[in-house]
C-alpha cells in the first residue's frame, strides 16, 4: 500500500516497475465501465502478457484502484471546467449580441424621435409616439438588466 498523501496517475509510485506502470496506464485509460484486471491480462506489452494474478498484486501493492479513482475524478473535473468555460463563453456572446441589439433599438428610437420632434405638435403621429415609447421602454429594460442596474420607478 502507498503511504503518500498524494496519489499519482502519471508516473510510477514507490518501487513500481516500468512494466507494472505500463500496465497501470493501460488499466487507467480503459473506459471505467470496462476496466478489469482480467481484461487487462489479455493485453500484450512488449510482446508478452502478464497474468491477472500478477496484475492483482501490482494493483494492490501500488494502489491502482485509488489512483484510477483520482484519475477519473481529474478527468471529470477537466470536463466540467471545459463545459463551464464553454457555457460562460456562450453567455458572454449572447449578452454581447443582446447589448448590441438593445443599443440599436435605442439608436432607432432616438433617430425617429428626433424626426418627430421637428413636427408641429398637432401633426405628431400618436401611434408612432406610443410605439416609440414602448420600444424605448423595452430596450431600456434590456440594457439595465445587461449592465446590472436597477430600472427606474416604473420597473
Amino acid at each position: 500500500m502507498l503511504t503518500t498523501t498524494t496519489i499519482s496517475w502519471d508516473k510510477p509510485v514507490g518501487r513500481e516497475s516500468a512494466r507494472a506502470f505500463e500496465y497501470f496506464v493501460l488499466y487507467r485509460d480503459m473506459a471505467a465501465s470496462e476496466r478489469s484486471l482480467r481484461q487487462l491480462a489479455g493485453v500484450e506489452v512488449n510482446g508478452t502478457k502478464t497474468g491477472w494474478t500478477q496484475l492483482g498484486r501490482w494493483s494492490t501493492n501500488y494502489d491502482w484502484q485509488e489512483r484510477v479513482k483520482d484519475y477519473d475524478l481529474h478527468i471529470s473535473n477537466m470536463a466540467l471546467i471545459e463545459a463551464r468555460q464553454q457555457h460562460e463563453g456562450e453567455i458572454r456572446t449572447y449578452t454581447e449580441n443582446l447589448f448590441t441589439t438593445s443599443k440599436a433599438f435605442n439608436a432607432a428610437v432616438m433617430k425617429k424621435l428626433a424626426w418627430i420632434s421637428k413636427l408641429p405638435a398637432e401633426e405628431m403621429p400618436c401611434a408612432d409616439l406610443r410605439q416609440l415609447a414602448l420600444t424605448f421602454d423595452i430596450s431600456n429594460r434590456w440594457l439595465c438588466q445587461l449592465i446590472g442596474i436597477q430600472e427606474g420607478p416604473s420597473g
